[in-house]
C-alpha cells in the first residue's frame, strides 16, 4: 500500500515538473507567407547590396523582356512620388543634355501639332523671352551669314592677291538655273514660285510682230537698216519730219498705221474718244493707273 502511495505520488510530481517546464519554454512562431516575404526583401536587399553589378545586369534584362511591366512600374511610381521623378528629370537633363536635345527633336518630329500649341502657349506667357531669343536667332543668323565676308573686311587694301573676292558667296550668286515649268531664269538660292507660283500663273506666248514692224526688225524690209539706225527718231510723225529732214515719211505712215491697229491702249483711248458726241466741243480723257483694262484681267 505504502509503496503504491509512492508510485502515484513520483508520477503526479513528475507530470507537475513536466508541465512547469513546457510552459516555461517560449513556443516557436509559425512559418507564414509574410514572414517568408519578409525573409525574401531582407536577402534580396543584402544581396544588391553586395553585388550591385550583378542587380544592374538582372534588372536590366528583366526590363528588356518585361517591357510592359517596367513601363507600368516607373508610371505608378512617379504618380506615387512626383517630386522624387521632376528631381530625378532634372539632374539627368543637366548631365545628359545632348540625349535630351535628340529626344525632343524626335517627338517634335513626330507630334508637330503639340510642339506649335505648346511654343504657343509658352510665348503668350512669356512674351518677353520670346521677343528676346528671336532677336537673338536673327543676330545669330546674320552673324552666320556675314562670316564668310568678316574674314575679309578690307582685306582689299592689305594686298592679299590670294583672296578671290569675285568667288565669295556674297558677291557671287551663282549660276542661274531654268524653271521646270515656265522655264525662267533664277538664281540658285532664289525662293520656290516667285516666277510661276508653281505652275499657277501660265503667261501667253508672246505673238510675232505685227507688220511692217516684224519685217523691219528681222531685215526683210528694204528700209530695215535705216529704221534700225534711227529708231529713235521715228516717233510723232508731223513734227519729226518737220525737224529731222532724213526721216523718211513713207516708212513713218505704215508703222503709225500698225500701231493703231494693234496696240490695245491705243485703240481704247480712240474708242473713249470715238464715244463723245459731235456737239460736245470740250471733254476730258482720264487714264486711271489703278484700273486694270478688261483684256489685261
Amino acid at each position: 500500500m505504502d509503496t503504491t502511495v509512492s508510485l502515484m505520488y513520483v508520477n503526479q510530481m513528475s507530470l507537475l515538473l513536466l508541465f512547469n517546464q513546457k510552459k516555461g519554454t517560449k513556443s516557436r512562431k509559425r512559418f507564414t507567407s509574410s514572414i517568408r516575404y519578409k525573409l525574401v526583401r531582407k536577402a534580396v536587399r543584402k544581396f544588391t547590396q553586395s553585388y550591385p553589378e550583378v542587380h544592374r545586369d538582372a534588372v536590366r534584362k528583366y526590363t528588356q523582356s518585361h517591357p510592359e511591366v517596367h513601363t507600368d512600374a516607373v508610371w505608378k511610381y512617379t504618380q506615387s512620388h512626383p517630386e522624387v521623378h521632376r528631381d530625378a528629370v532634372r539632374k539627368y537633363t543637366q548631365s545628359h543634355l545632348e540625349v535630351i536635345r535628340e529626344a525632343v527633336r524626335k517627338y517634335t518630329q513626330r507630334h508637330p501639332e503639340v510642339n506649335r500649341k505648346t511654343v504657343k502657349k509658352y510665348v503668350s506667357k512669356n512674351p518677353h523671352v520670346a521677343r528676346t531669343k528671336s532677336n537673338n536667332y536673327k543676330e545669330k543668323v546674320s552673324e552666320i551669314r556675314l562670316l564668310p565676308w568678316t574674314s575679309k573686311h578690307l582685306s582689299a587694301f592689305k594686298c592679299k592677291p590670294n583672296v578671290d573676292h569675285s568667288m565669295d558667296e556674297i558677291v557671287n550668286l551663282g549660276p542661274r538655273l531654268r524653271c521646270s515649268r515656265c522655264r525662267a531664269l533664277k538664281w540658285k538660292d532664289e525662293t520656290q514660285g516667285m516666277c510661276c507660283s508653281g505652275g499657277k500663273v501660265k503667261l501667253p506666248n508672246l505673238e510675232p510682230y505685227p507688220e511692217p514692224l516684224y519685217s523691219l526688225l528681222t531685215h526683210q524690209d528694204p528700209l530695215s537698216e535705216h529704221f534700225l539706225s534711227t529708231i529713235h527718231d521715228h516717233r510723232e510723225k508731223d513734227i519729226r519730219c518737220g525737224i529731222y529732214p532724213g526721216i523718211k515719211s513713207e516708212l513713218i505712215s505704215p508703222l503709225q498705221k500698225s500701231l493703231h491697229e494693234h496696240n490695245k491702249y491705243i485703240m481704247d483711248f480712240k474708242a473713249a474718244i470715238d464715244s463723245v458726241t459731235k456737239d460736245q466741243k470740250e471733254f476730258e480723257v482720264v487714264i486711271n493707273a489703278e484700273r486694270k483694262p478688261f483684256w489685261g484681267t
